[in-house]
């Protein structure tokens, strides 16, 4: 019950605050577009490869396929391919501060990429992501900060996660990319290998497969 009850007040903290939006573009920090959406970790582990692929059979784009990998233990990059559109986007994170063991300091990423959305095709982020577990007893893993386009540099949206690993093997997030609500959830056969569901810009059901390796 001490779980359940952190979870829902946490997630009621990200939520909230939070409007609903109209628009149905992605937001300057997309689960999909910056390959972050079902990350454990605040980056990815060194010398790991992560491959995905992605389908959602009445969006835009109905396959999209991924890799993304460590340069170093501060430094990650990845790549998707649109298949629809037949376009390529991209994604890097470096780590600005890496979050203690103990206690409230958290990681502080850094990250740019490509997106598909309004006039732009390029945004940048700052966020600030802990692990809660050593500080409140609950696998919950709480990001949250600020993206912008690059054509709006003055424009700020608010983003966000919050993700939930249950025993290892049950890994829901909701996240708010600084315009839509995205939800997911995934369930890891093996520690390197999950499937799970994503519903994205409030509309859109896809379900996607992920598997990671030692390069």
């Amino acid at each position: 019950m001490k779980h359940i009850l952190s979870m829902i007040a946490v997630f009621c903290f990200l939520v909230m605050p939070i409007p609903a939006a109209s628009a149905q573009d992605c937001g300057p920090n997309c689960p999909i577009c910056s390959g972050s959406g079902f990350d454990t970790e605040a980056m990815l582990s060194n010398k790991t490869v992560f491959t995905n692929a992605l389908l959602f059979p009445d969006a835009e784009e109905t396959l999209i396929t991924g890799v993304k990998f460590s340069v170093s233990s501060k430094v990650d990059l990845g790549f998707s391919y649109l298949s629809t559109s037949r376009k390529v986007i991209w994604s890097a994170r470096a780590l600005l501060l890496a979050e203690e063991e103990e206690g409230w300091i958290p990681s502080i990423i850094l990250g740019i990429g490509s997106v598909r959305a309004n006039t732009s095709d390029q945004s940048i982020f700052l966020t600030a992501t802990r692990n809660l577990e050593s500080t409140i007893g609950v696998p919950l893993r709480l990001s949250m900060g600020a993206a912008a386009f690059m054509t709006e540099p003055d424009r700020l949206y608010p983003i966000g996660t919050l993700s939930y690993l249950y025993k290892e093997k049950l890994f829901p997030f909701i996240s708010y990319d600084g315009v839509n609500i995205n939800y997911g959830a995934a369930y890891f056969i093996l520690e390197t290998l999950h499937i799970g569901l994503m519903y994205i810009e409030n509309r859109y059901l896809g379900v996607t497969t992920g598997f990671r390796f030692a390069r």
